[in-house]
């Protein structure tokens, strides 16, 4: 009985990746869900806490400014920081690219050059997309 209700928890988790995660395989087991895994445990009210101290800074600045930092980040972080193929992807000049990522850098007071700093950054993105917030735009998804 144990196993079961086990596997029905797992089975609800990995329907929950699928829902947000924005890959090409349209088939997952639990065993493959990596950090998601984690984030699961963790205690929705921690996970908006650090959303809110990593990423809410870039939500209102778009928001304010009418701008789509949040969405370049996160395609940055989807095309593994490449910046040629995230310019490509955004369809924006390289140096239009380099200036979005300054500004990132910012707003967020995190490098991306730095690994500590950028596991930061891409968490927050990933937790906001775990909790359901908008930041990115529909049209990026």
């Amino acid at each position: 009985m144990r196993a079961a209700r086990r596997s029905y928890l797992q089975a609800n988790k990995v329907l929950q990746f699928a829902e947000f995660k924005t890959a090409s395989r349209p088939i997952y087991a639990y065993e493959q869900l990596g950090i998601y895994k984690l984030l699961f445990e963790i205690e929705p009210d921690k996970l908006k806490s650090y959303y809110h101290d990593v990423v809410e800074p870039l939500r209102k600045y778009d928001e304010i400014h009418h701008m789509d930092l949040g969405a370049t980040l996160f395609t940055y972080f989807e095309e593994n920081g490449n910046a040629v193929k995230t310019a490509k992807r955004l369809f924006v000049h390289r140096n239009t690219l380099d200036y979005r990522l300054k500004k990132i850098e910012e707003i967020t007071e995190r490098k991306l050059s730095n690994a500590y700093d950028r596991l930061t950054l891409q968490l927050g993105v990933i937790i906001g997309k775990q909790l359901g917030r908008q930041v990115i735009t529909d049209e990026m998804l």
